[in-house]
């Protein structure tokens, strides 16, 4: 929140999953958005649907490849401007 100044962020890409989800959500901003992409802390999380729902957050689960492929995007990201 301090590098938005408190407005929350309107994409958020969460490749953590577990226990952060509850800090994503209250990263969103209003009718901010939530891309779950991956789950490297955790499947399962207990998620307090008031914040969810009150903020208007919209959570989309997003499959993905290997993490050997993640690995070569975020490589090709770092080199290109």
């Amino acid at each position: 929140m301090k590098l938005t100044e408190g407005k929350g962020v309107d994409l958020l890409l969460d490749v953590a999953g577990g226990s952060g989800m509850n800090q994503s959500v209250a990263a969103t901003k209003a009718s901010g958005r939530i891309a779950q992409i991956g789950f490297l802390t955790g499947q399962t999380v207990e998620l307090n649907l008031m914040p969810l729902i009150f903020r208007q957050t919209t959570l989309r689960g997003i499959a993905v490849a290997p993490r050997s492929s993640f690995d070569r995007m975020n490589a090709f990201l770092n080199v290109v401007p």
